[in-house]
């Protein structure tokens, strides 16, 4: 009877403790899913007709910015731009709230690392090493509020503080096949 007991209660510890490994292998797979989903979005978003306007407006005024010699912070780019009725300021602006979003989804984890770095990283440093930092710096200058580049800022401070994940078996491979997919269907 002893035996008996035993060997239930050993079949029931094992059901249990094989459910509970399949949950959690599930969730993280579903997770890690969710995240590259999330990057991919985020890519097609930066890659998409709109942005690709967005992003060409925004250079040509902030490449002109730089061109001056003494250029203009941020405030002073609004108030020469949208103040005075030319709506390439939202633009500007849309490059600015599209690294927020991005810095907000990282913070939150919510972006797959690895394609996060491959993908999106190397925009975010082009717009800010061009562009935006040359404004960052005009408006520490200014004693202008800078919280419009907090974003850009906390993401730039992550890449270079943190060193890029190890690949793991497939990840790479995946990520890249998911990312072409992606990008073929649109």
């Amino acid at each position: 009877m002893n035996e008996l007991i035993s060997a239930l209660v050993g079949g029931i510890i094992g059901s249990i403790s094989s459910a509970v490994l399949t949950y959690v292998f599930t969730n993280i797979q579903q997770q890690h899913h969710a995240r590259v989903q999330t990057t991919i979005q985020m890519y097609e978003k930066y890659q998409s007709s709109e942005m690709l306007l967005a992003r060409i407006k925004a250079e040509r005024v902030l490449y002109e910015n730089r061109q001056q010699l003494k250029p203009l912070s941020y405030t002073e780019i609004y108030h020469e731009t949208y103040a005075n009725h030319d709506e390439n300021w939202l633009y500007v602006s849309r490059i600015v709230h599209y690294f927020e979003q991005i810095a907000i989804l990282h913070q939150e984890k919510f972006l797959e690392e690895r394609l996060f770095r491959s993908s999106i990283a190397p925009y975010l440093r082009f717009w800010y090493n061009e562009y935006f930092g040359i404004v960052y710096d005009t408006s520490i200058k200014n004693k202008e509020d800078t919280d419009w580049c907090s974003g850009m800022l906390y993401l730039l401070e992550y890449l270079d503080s943190e060193p890029a994940p190890s690949p793991s078996w497939s990840l790479p491979r995946r990520a890249s096949k998911l990312l072409n997919r992606a990008i073929a269907r649109r």
